[in-house]
């Protein structure tokens, strides 16, 4: 009770020294704004380079997929694209949307299709969100208006996967190369780049000439607001309509504003604490098998994140194609049982070890504290090193992570094809695990390769069985997810946690 009468003294405090209004160049008595808090600001706006979800909802305003998921991950829709199908088992075609136009006049043709495609399969580039490459063989252009997409194999989650690659302009990024191109991004979507105030927000303004239904909104703000009680004063002020990540402890300061309202969603995303497999003593499968033993995850659940979690084992969320419910209870809380697997890894005085923590989801420091003290309780020493989210991204990507780390990984497309090739798949660790495994790599190999469904389920079954055998990660939960919304603004969290402005319209 004092903990939350602080919180809302310090809301209260807030709501004075907030500013009238958010910023907006475009702002005015007859402009129509739709202001977004998020927990974090980008490194890029291009999200190849920085595939997070707070910088893919800016990028997806922006810029377009060939397809996207409904609301409700449960159906396909076309974008830029208006037909996909098979010519024979490894070539698609895709006929594409005619009178298209990029944000600044020209034409969207295939050749924009094919340049996407082949950037993302260009390592020079160093892209972190690319196609995989092991299937991926090449697109050709037909015309201006169809191209065929060459695949080395046989892929069943295709059109599931196109979902995750915006189309990006040729012309465009030739001439101001990458870099640039990620600070002032342009698509054919329905919002257009309007600035970006690095640390404080970024503003689009709607594309009146959208091919489809325009927006809504006259300009969509995404501000960066880490703090939990800023995000919730921003929106008791009326200075934000959406915010993320609310916490329990303020959850009750939005639902008993009679001006705004919580929207719960089951989430995507699941948490874990990835190891350095490939440093001692976490290349024994006995010290990582005893560190998922040694941590009470239920506890987790229901005190460090206060029920905004569901326990979970496994990289796959229980809403996923080919996620194995047989896997759900390995590893229950057993301390004897961890000093056991420890001391017959011949680890019996302990050992230190760093855990880098990027400041990014819902009580993460509160997570890595109570995981600290249950491995030191099993004489796991361990040092937290809070850093801010961009520096973890980089260290961690770039292989410099020596020990622990806490991510969160959010399969948008609802099937395991994307998680696993990204932390399984030699060809495809951009999300890095630092592991190998050739018996699960073969398996994931299987399951997409196979267009029998339930051939590809019995895949992902034995792969999981195998990933959850190996513990490559200390399996944690999958987060539910809640955000404050205006009551003046019609809008339902998708389950992915994408905020797309052009889904919201003012409450009529």
């Amino acid at each position: 009770m004092h903990g939350r009468l602080i919180a809302l003294v310090g809301i209260g405090a807030l709501i004075v020294s907030l500013s009238l209004g958010p910023p907006g160049s475009l702002a005015g008595p007859a402009v129509s704004r739709l202001v977004i808090a998020q927990t974090v600001d980008h490194v890029t706006l291009d999200m190849y380079f920085n595939p997070t979800v707070p910088t893919q909802n800016v990028s997806f305003s922006i810029m377009e997929p060939l397809v996207a998921m409904d609301r409700t991950l449960g159906k396909l829709e076309y974008k830029l694209a208006t037909a996909i199908t098979p010519v024979d088992a490894v070539t698609w075609e895709v006929k594409l949307r005619p009178g298209v136009r990029w944000h600044d006049g020209q034409r969207f043709t295939a050749a924009d299709v094919k340049y996407t495609f082949d950037r993302m399969s260009d390592p020079a580039r160093k892209l972190r969100h690319v196609v995989p490459s092991d299937i991926f063989k090449g697109v050709d252009v037909v015309d201006d208006l169809t191209v065929r997409i060459r695949l080395e194999k046989p892929y069943a989650p295709l059109a599931r996967r196109l979902i995750e690659f915006p189309m990006v302009p040729r012309h465009v990024i030739e001439a101001v190369g990458d870099e640039k191109f990620g600070e002032a991004p342009v698509g054919t979507g329905p919002y257009r780049f309007a600035r970006w105030v690095k640390g404080e927000f970024v503003e689009l303004a709607a594309n009146r000439d959208y091919w489809g239904p325009k927006p809504a909104y006259d300009v969509a703000i995404f501000r960066a607001v880490p703090e939990a009680t800023t995000r919730v004063a921003s929106l008791l002020s009326g200075s934000v309509d959406i915010a993320t990540d609310i916490p329990p402890e303020l959850a009750n300061a939005v639902r008993t504003r009679g001006t705004l309202r919580l929207e719960p969603v089951q989430g995507m995303r699941v948490m874990y604490v990835g190891m350095n497999t490939h440093r001692k003593p976490l290349d024994n499968v006995k010290v990582r098998q005893a560190l998922n033993f040694a941590i009470d995850k239920q506890a987790l659940v229901e005190k460090a994140m206060s029920g905004y979690a569901v326990r979970n084992i496994g990289i796959l969320s229980p809403r996923s194609f080919g996620y194995n419910p047989k896997v759900a209870d390995r590893y229950p809380y057993d301390v004897a049982r961890a000093r056991q697997l420890l001391a017959e890894a011949g680890v019996t005085g302990g050992f230190d070890v760093s855990f880098d923590l990027g400041r990014r989801y819902f009580r993460d420091r509160e997570v890595a504290q109570a995981i600290a003290g249950y491995l030191g309780a099993v004489g796991v020493r361990v040092q937290i090193n809070e850093m801010e989210w961009g520096t973890f991204v980089v260290n961690w990507s770039a292989g410099k992570t020596e020990g622990f780390w806490y991510h969160g990984f959010a399969d948008m497309t609802g099937d395991a094809d994307l998680p696993l090739y990204y932390f399984f798949s030699p060809a495809g660790q951009l999300w890095r695990a630092y592991f190998s495994d050739q018996q699960i790599a073969d398996l994931v190999d299987r399951g997409r390769t196979n267009l029998d469904p339930k051939a590809r389920t019995a895949a992902y079954e034995q792969a999981l069985e195998r990933i959850v055998d190996v513990a490559p990660m200390i399996w944690l939960f999958s987060l539910n997810n809640a955000y404050g919304v205006s009551n003046a603004v019609d809008w339902t969290p998708r389950p992915d946690e994408r905020i797309l402005p052009y889904e919201a319209k003012p409450m009529r």
